[in-house]
């Protein structure tokens, strides 16, 4: 039980500064407008204001959704179509206006569900003394509509024998190139569309700038073995690392507190709260996630 107790403290202070890299960072993504803002400034648009646009006359959702029911069980025969869960009819998308000026950008979002309309005030940055280059046609797609068909031509010819058989194909994705530019003593993000020719830019202050609350949003997120061996190879052994010692942790907690007789109904009704609260969160999480 010593050794356990050991590797148990041991592994606390291998974990600790890793996991306060985690902790901060989840800290700062659970209240983005706090670390991530743009100065966005939100105010609540009134309904009446809409009272004759689409907005207004589009059906509230379990109105719309027993039309629709109703006309299924006029053209399909057999048995009658009913709805099932009421609680879950929604939209699963606001309706969204974005608009564009020379200081500021606004965002208008429209929820139909229970008619809540916002508005979105983005100012600009003030260092950003240069507009942003999109030219639509700057040079000619390198997956124009020949290619495609060729490249989804040969995906048939590969899968002819495949089973189970796969009789339709659709070709999804742009893919953009993306690189840095120097232009004017001024730094450009550069993205072209490889598909509809497009290429776009956007200044930056310079070359080489990230703001430490990017930087932790970005290490929280970044995940995966890359191909290459680099630094992110070495990052994600240590978010292995971090889960299997986590795992350890957690366990040989549970082993240690079981040892010591004098706390184990106390700690008994602890981890039986600790199971239901953690049970509680997956269901509830879980019923959100499938609407």
């Amino acid at each position: 039980m010593k050794v356990i107790r050991r590797m148990h403290m041991y592994a606390g202070l291998f974990l600790s500064p890793i996991m306060l890299i985690y902790a901060i960072s989840g800290f700062m993504l659970n209240h983005s407008h706090w670390f991530f803002g743009r100065g966005d400034v939100e105010t609540e648009m009134p309904a009446s204001a809409f009272t004759e646009t689409l907005v207004e006359s589009i059906p509230e959702p379990n109105t719309l959704a027993n039309a629709l029911i109703a006309k299924l069980n006029v053209r399909s025969p057999g048995e009658a179509w009913k709805l099932t869960d009421e609680t879950r009819i929604r939209y699963n998308r606001q309706i969204g206006i974005n608009g564009e000026g020379p200081q500021a950008t606004v965002f208008y979002r429209f929820n139909l569900n229970d008619k809540y309309y916002t508005q979105i005030l983005r100012p600009k940055k003030d260092d950003t003394n240069v507009g942003n280059l999109n030219i639509l046609h700057f040079a000619e797609p390198l997956l124009a509509e020949a290619e495609k068909k060729a490249l989804v031509k040969a995906i048939k010819k590969e899968t002819s024998g495949m089973e189970p058989k796969i009789e339709t194909f659709e070709f999804r994705g742009q893919p953009e190139l993306i690189f840095s530019a120097e232009h004017d003593d001024s730094y450009w993000d550069v993205r072209y569309n490889i598909e509809t020719g497009k290429l776009s830019a956007r200044p930056r202050s310079s070359e080489k700038s990230i703001s430490f609350s990017n930087m932790l949003r970005r290490m929280h997120f970044t995940s995966d073995y890359p191909r290459e061996i680099g630094i992110r190879t070495f990052w994600a052994v240590a978010v292995d690392a971090i889960s299997l010692l986590m795992m350890f942790w957690a366990l040989s907690g549970i082993l240690m507190w079981w040892q010591m007789k004098v706390v184990r109904q106390i700690g008994m009704i602890v981890f039986i709260v600790s199971i239901i609260v953690a049970a509680t969160f997956y269901i509830s999480m879980r019923g959100m996630f499938l609407q």
